[in-house]
């Protein structure tokens, strides 16, 4: 029987656009941590290459998957000879939200060749660079400080008690065209220490991104004063390039009255409990 690979997905605590580089991408400045949310990913050999996607969000995926394209990526490069695998890929993570699963998704077969030998670590980073932005970060497990692209700059350890709640209004945003519409730029870097709690990293940082997502969908607005509204939530914002939000709670009974909110007012949305690992 195969047992399931796990594949986490994140969150960023903030998101600082520093500017833009030369080759049309953003030197970024973020720091992400997974959530105990995860895909599950079931692989086989086989004669031949099959890739299925099951669960909720499912639908939601195209033919240009982030697997398809990385087993593409992999033979054109001679990383591998053949692609002899049958995937399986339950997916519990939403879809084009800013939690990174299509990214988790790669980073965790990334990891899954490189344990039964096809690829060592150097190849696996190579990569991970090659194809996205968050690919990297997720092939190691411990929260992170990101710059340029998405390259790694430093794991950490976030200090934390709060409990997250994490909303998606079930909008599907595209990553290009809401770093396109950016017009927010920072003139220097965050600088984190080894003593900051999670309320000091969130308390003067931002998502950049927020205001281009809401200039591109503005029913997502709703889900910002959701949590503004909300006196019991310390902290929210957009993850990633959006549409999910993340709310920051002080008790497990705060966020579960939210919860009860969301049920009655908004049954359409998709919200989960979450918490950083």
């Amino acid at each position: 029987m195969t047992v399931p690979i796990k594949s986490y997905a994140k969150i960023n605590l903030f998101l600082h656009i520093i500017d833009r580089l030369e080759n049309g991408y953003h030197n970024l400045d973020t720091i992400l941590s997974r959530i105990n949310l995860y895909d599950e990913i079931k692989i086989q050999d086989s004669n031949n290459f099959n890739i299925r996607y099951e669960g909720k969000f499912s639908p939601m995926i195209n033919v240009n998957d982030n697997v398809t394209l990385l087993f593409n990526y992999l033979i054109e490069n001679e990383f591998i000879k053949n692609k002899n695998y049958n995937i399986t890929i339950t997916k519990n993570i939403p879809v084009g939200s800013g939690l990174g699963g299509g990214s988790s998704n790669t980073a965790a077969i990334l990891n899954y060749l490189k344990k039964i030998n096809i690829l060592c670590d150097s190849q696996c980073i190579h990569v991970a660079r090659a194809l996205g932005s968050d690919i990297e970060f997720f092939l190691e497990d411990k929260p992170a400080k990101i710059h340029g692209r998405g390259n790694v700059e430093t794991r950490i350890k976030i200090m934390s008690d709060m409990y997250f709640l994490i909303v998606y209004p079930n909008i599907l945003l595209s990553t290009k065209k809401i770093f396109s519409k950016n017009k927010k730029y920072r003139a220097q870097k965050f600088i984190y220490n080894e003593q900051m709690t999670l309320k000091n990293i969130l308390l003067d940082t931002a998502n950049d991104l927020e205001d281009s997502a809401l200039s591109d969908q503005r029913e997502i607005q709703s889900v910002k004063n959701f949590f503004q509204n909300d006196k019991n939530c310390q902290f929210s914002r957009m993850t990633g390039s959006g549409s999910a939000f993340f709310g920051c709670y002080q008790s497990k009974i705060n966020l579960e009255e939210a919860i009860s909110i969301l049920n009655n007012e908004q049954p359409s949305w998709w919200f989960s409990q979450a918490e950083l690992i």
